[in-house]
């Protein structure tokens, strides 16, 4: 019996490269995470690594977003719905 491998050749190709990014960069906290006390200092002291506190950390989903729905680049991934009806 053959088991599928857990990643493909390319997912573990990105998954270096991401941990080569996070070990260059350290981490970014957004949104609620950024707000747990201490815990930048925890994370930093365990593990070593940067971590790093985006600017407005609750803002930062919809500024991102923002960013997405008004770059024409990406009008053909961005779903608007055409209907208001939320009932």
């Amino acid at each position: 019996m053959r088991t599928k491998p857990a990643t493909t050749p390319s997912q573990s190709r990105l998954q270096v490269q991401a941990a080569t990014d996070i070990i260059k960069d350290g981490v970014y906290f957004t949104g609620g995470t950024s707000q747990i006390n201490n815990l930048e200092k925890y994370i930093k002291d365990e593990t070593n690594l940067n971590v790093n506190i985006v600017e407005h950390p609750a803002e930062s989903v919809v500024r991102g977003l923002m960013g997405v729905v008004s770059n024409p680049e990406f009008a053909k991934v961005a779903y608007t719905p055409t209907e208001k009806n939320f009932d």
